[in-house]
C-alpha cells in the first residue's frame, strides 16, 4: 500500500497558510550572478539599448504593437533588430564612445590648445640717473684769488662770515692817501680822459671846491665851466704860480694812456706844476702787466684810482700792483667799499648769500 504523507504540523490560530510563489516572492533578490557582469561588460553597447531606441539609431521601424493572437494564444514579444556595433559606431559618436569605452579603449582627447603666443615685452625704461651732488665750494681764499685778491692776501682770510674777513684783511694793507686839501697843494690824475674826468669831479667835491681850480692838460680832455686848458710845461707853471697865490689847493687832469710814448710829456706836466700827489687812473679791465709797465714809466706815484669794475671778472687785481687804491668806481676805497663789492661778486658766482 502506499505510504501516507507526513502530517503537517497545525497552523496556529488566525493565520492563513502561505503559498508557495507568495514565499518566493517574500524573498530579497539577492546579487547578480557573476556570469551575467561579465556578459554585460563584453556585450556591445548598442546591443544593451532599449529596443526602441535601438530602432531609432539604426533608421528601422520600432517593435509594433502586440496584435491580438487567434485562438486565445499568448502575444509574442516583437523582434527587435540589434544594432551592429560597427554602423552605430561610425554614425553616432555617443554609441562609438560607449563601444570603445567597453572595450578598454580611451577615447582620444582633443589636443590642448596651443598657449598663445608671448607678447614681446616692452623695452625697460631706463632708470634716470640721479643728479649730481653739487661739488662743495671752494675754500674763501681760492673763491677770493679768483676775484683779482693777491694770493698772500687771500690766504689770511678765515671765519665764517665773508664781509668780515675780507674788510679785515684789507684794513691792514697801507692806507690810501686823501687829496691833499692844503692851501697851493696840487693832485695831478693821470689817465684816460673818462676815467681821469670821473677821479677829479670827485675829489672837488670831497674838498667843496668849483671848477676854478682844475686845469686839463691834453688835446682830447674837455675843459669844464670855468676851469683852465694847460698848452704845456711853462702854461702848466704859470697856471700853477697863480694858484699858489690864492688859500685853495688846485686839481690837474693830465691825459695819457698806456702807450709809454705819451708818458714822457706827462711827466713834464707834473713837473712843472710841482704836485704834492699824483694818481694813476687804472681800467680794471685792462691786463695787469701792461698796467704795470705803465706805472713804471710815470715815476713817482702816490696812488691809484680804479674804475670799471663791474666789466671784469677780477675786479681786486688792481691790489697787487703794491699801490695803495684811493678810490674805487668814484668812490673812497675803503676796506668796506671792497668788502661790499667782492661780496656781491661771490654771491653772484655761487647764487648764495655771503
Amino acid at each position: 500500500s502506499d505510504a501516507e504523507p507526513p502530517a503537517r504540523p497545525p497552523a496556529e490560530a488566525g493565520t492563513k497558510p502561505s503559498s508557495p510563489g507568495r514565499a518566493a516572492r517574500r524573498q530579497p533578490p539577492g546579487p547578480p550572478p557573476v556570469s551575467h557582469a561579465l556578459n554585460i561588460a563584453r556585450s556591445d553597447p548598442a546591443d544593451l539599448l532599449p529596443p526602441l531606441y535601438a530602432s531609432m539609431l539604426s533608421g528601422s521601424p520600432g517593435p509594433a504593437a502586440p496584435s491580438a493572437s487567434p485562438s486565445g494564444q499568448a502575444p509574442q514579444p516583437p523582434t527587435v533588430r540589434p544594432i551592429r556595433s560597427d554602423d552605430s559606431a561610425h554614425q553616432y559618436p555617443t554609441a562609438r564612445y560607449l563601444s570603445e569605452l567597453a572595450r578598454g579603449e580611451s577615447a582620444p582627447r582633443p589636443a590642448p590648445p596651443a598657449p598663445p603666443a608671448a607678447e614681446p615685452s616692452a623695452r625697460p625704461m631706463p632708470t634716470p640717473a640721479p643728479p649730481p651732488t653739487p661739488a662743495p665750494p671752494p675754500p674763501l681764499a681760492d673763491r677770493l684769488a679768483g676775484l683779482g685778491l693777491p694770493a698772500w692776501l687771500a690766504t689770511r682770510a678765515t671765519g665764517s662770515d665773508t664781509y668780515v674777513a675780507i674788510a679785515g684783511l684789507l684794513s691792514d694793507l697801507p692806507s690810501a692817501p686823501h687829496p691833499p686839501p692844503g692851501r697851493g697843494d696840487i693832485l695831478v690824475v693821470l689817465g684816460d680822459v673818462a676815467g681821469a674826468a670821473v677821479v677829479a669831479r670827485s675829489v672837488l667835491e670831497a674838498l667843496r671846491l668849483d671848477s676854478h681850480v682844475l686845469a686839463v692838460a691834453g688835446p682830447n680832455t674837455t675843459v669844464p665851466a670855468g676851469g683852465c686848458r694847460l698848452t704845456g710845461p711853462a702854461d702848466a707853471g704859470r697856471w700853477a704860480a697863480r694858484l699858489r697865490s690864492g688859500d685853495t689847493p688846485g686839481v690837474v687832469v693830465v691825459e695819457t694812456d698806456l702807450d709809454t710814448r705819451t708818458t714822457s710829456w706827462a711827466c713834464s706836466i707834473v713837473a712843472a706844476v710841482g704836485a704834492a700827489s699824483v694818481w694813476a687812473v687804472v681800467d680794471a679791465t685792462r691786463k695787469i702787466t701792461d698796467c704795470a709797465r705803465w706805472l713804471a714809466t710815470l715815476g713817482q706815484v702816490s696812488a691809484l684810482a680804479v674804475h670799471s669794475t663791474s666789466g671784469t671778472s677780477d675786479p681786486a687785481s688792481a691790489l697787487s700792483l703794491g699801490l695803495p687804491v684811493a678810490m674805487v668806481d668814484g668812490q673812497p676805497a675803503t676796506p668796506h667799499v671792497w668788502a661790499a663789492l667782492l661780496c656781491q661778486r661771490l654771491a653772484e658766482s655761487t647764487h648764495a648769500p655771503c
